[in-house]
């Protein structure tokens, strides 16, 4: 019996992230993930320090405090879609670091009739990932691996489909002032279904290239005289009050050209940061377009401390374009805690 899949809200996987990706295999994996990433439009690559950098360079964790920090993100969008995440990551010793994370996407309900349109019920779509990541730095650059596991499950149908891919990234500190990052990205993955065809989608690959800097407004340092050759030595204590300017450029497979993205935040207090991004270059309906707008987001970040809890936490909020929803606007939030 043929089965006809009606999308409610005419909404589909491929419908989704067509603000993303080129409407292709598990195009949920070009969204991007966490608060802060999406209010600065992606351009994460080079910035990543948090435990959603897994999704944009898995060289990231190897920099992180050697304690763990998680992430919680939830995006309720339109139609009864939703994206959320769970992820964690820490370094270990002085050269490694580990992350996971769990990233899902909910594309909301169908409906499903046969080919005499006779109605069969209703259908829903999860899409989801498992990722485990390591990496490995020395003084001046790390190299990481990501491992993941994907699924794509119809819940009222037995049909479902699976699959590994892998990621590869490295993060370099440039003249103590930038950093640069790249990564690929799903690398392998082919969807193999259990359906009667047989069918098979190649996940397409994603290749991300990315520069930072941090500008510090409030630096201080001090100086000590060093214990074992008795001379002085500066020491720099991070700044609290900055300003982060990023570009990545992104290039998914069959893509025309890259997309380019910049992004900008400022911390005025330690307690608060702001932040926005925007494509500034790449394809728009068929053509190359400076400013094309396919991609932007805003946002802000509440960093309070309270010593009675025994963690240190930000709230993030974002919003971004989506193309599905009639309002063309989401929201996103995320939680992340550091022990």
């Amino acid at each position: 019996m043929l089965v006809i899949l009606t999308v409610i809200g005419a909404e589909y996987t491929t419908a989704t992230a067509q603000s993303f990706s080129s409407g292709l295999a598990e195009s949920y994996l070009q969204r991007p993930v966490g608060a802060r990433a999406i209010g600065l439009a992606g351009a994460y690559t080079a910035v990543a320090n948090e435990p959603n950098g897994l999704y944009y360079n898995p060289a990231f964790s190897a920099f992180l405090p050697n304690r763990p920090q998680i992430s919680l993100v939830s995006s309720p969008l339109e139609f009864g879609r939703n994206h959320s995440s769970f992820s964690y990551a820490q370094s270990i010793g002085e050269h490694f670091g580990v992350s996971a994370g769990l990233n899902s996407f909910f594309n909301g309900s169908f409906q499903a009739t046969d080919i005499q349109g006779n109605l069969l019920g209703n259908y829903s779509n999860q899409q989801y990932d498992i990722v485990i990541g390591g990496s490995w730095r020395n003084d001046f650059f790390a190299l990481g691996a990501n491992a993941k596991y994907l699924i794509n499950a119809l819940t009222g149908s037995a049909t479902s489909g699976k699959t590994f891919a892998f990621d590869f990234g490295a993060k370099v500190n440039l003249i103590d002032i930038l950093t640069f990052g790249m990564a690929i990205q799903n690398i392998g993955g082919r969807v193999d279904w259990n359906s009667i065809t047989g069918t098979k989608d190649i996940i397409p690959y994603t290749l991300r290239a990315g520069i930072a800097t941090e500008i510090g407004i409030n630096q201080e340092e001090y100086v000590v005289r060093s214990t074992i050759r008795g001379e002085p030595e500066t020491i720099q204590l991070p700044s609290t009050q900055y300003i982060l300017l990023s570009l990545d450029a992104v290039y998914n497979q069959h893509d025309k050209t890259p997309t380019m993205l910049l992004g900008a935040e400022y911390s005025p207090l330690a307690i608060l940061a702001v932040r926005a991004g925007a494509s500034v270059f790449g394809e728009k309906l068929g053509a190359n377009k400076f400013l094309p707008l396919t991609q932007w987001g805003g946002g802000f970040s509440i960093k309070p401390t309270i010593e009675a809890l025994p963690f240190l936490f930000n709230i993030e909020y974002a919003v971004s374009g989506d193309a599905v929803s009639s309002s063309g606007v989401g929201h996103h939030i995320s939680l992340v805690l550091q022990f």
